[in-house]
């Protein structure tokens, strides 16, 4: 295996791990049962750097509810080159997307978690009407 594809397997499998565990799949074991794989095949994608094929990065979105160019990208495989990277413009607001779904997932109180919507889609809809009239400013009359 030459260096910049071991770097490459490398990546891959530290960025498996790591959303293995982000998931709370704790063992290798437990995220090859859910995929149906052999936990061997985990173990070597994870720590020895060997290439996950094209079939198993789309079981592994599936599984995760990640988009394939998402999962493809983090381990390392071939993705449509995407001039000007809306991708991952994109990308970036589904992470952020996620993170304010934990966050909203891990208040105890549904009172709580009503409460913080709220507020949000009022600050969207304000701010939404701000753009709005922007743009009417805007037009020739």
């Amino acid at each position: 295996m030459t260096g910049d594809k071991q770097a490459a397997g490398t990546r891959a499998g530290r960025w498996l791990r790591d959303e293995r565990e982000r998931r709370g799949i704790t063992s290798q074991a437990e995220l090859a049962r859910m995929l149906g794989w052999d936990k061997s095949a985990v173990h070597n994608y994870e720590t020895r750097g060997v290439t996950v094929p094209n079939e198993r990065a789309q079981e592994l979105a599936d599984a995760w509810g990640l988009d394939i160019i998402t999962v493809r990208r983090n381990l390392g495989l071939w993705v449509p080159d995407d001039q000007g990277k809306p991708m991952d413009q994109a990308e970036a607001m589904l992470d952020e997307n996620e993170r304010i779904a934990a966050r909203l997932r891990s208040l105890a109180d549904d009172r709580d978690r009503a409460a913080v919507i709220a507020a949000m889609e009022a600050v969207i809809d304000a701010l939404t009407n701000a753009e709005k009239s922007d743009e009417a400013g805007k037009k020739p009359r």
